[in-house]
């Protein structure tokens, strides 16, 4: 996984900047790798997006991961909307996935 220092600050500097077509609203913090954001597309739909830089092996795997999510359906499952490739500040590759926000704490789902 692609290691920059002071993530929470980079990721943060990010709120309120459009990326992949979604404004990225509020930042939910950072895990392995990727930032986590609460996101609105033009039409107004909330979704939390997550990002991650491209940079190795880790990022493709995951991105790959999201991409097969993105096929399947069900009551049980989280649904993803969206995913694809954005660049952030115009200069960092990543890729991204919007899904669908879970009505639990997005913190606890995570640990």
């Amino acid at each position: 996984m692609l290691t920059i220092p002071f993530m929470d600050q980079i990721w943060s500097s990010y709120e309120g900047r459009s990326a992949c077509g979604w404004k990225l609203q509020s930042f939910l913090g950072p895990r392995g790798g990727r930032g986590f954001f609460v996101a609105q597309d033009a039409a107004g739909w909330n979704a939390l997006v997550q990002i991650i830089p491209k940079g190795d092996e880790a990022a493709e795997a995951v991105y790959e991961g999201w991409r097969h999510g993105a096929k399947l359906s069900s009551e049980h499952l989280i649904s993803v909307y969206e995913t694809g490739e954005t660049e952030l500040s115009g200069d960092v590759p990543a890729y991204f996935a919007a899904m669908e926000l879970p009505d639990d704490d997005i913190g606890e789902l995570s640990t």
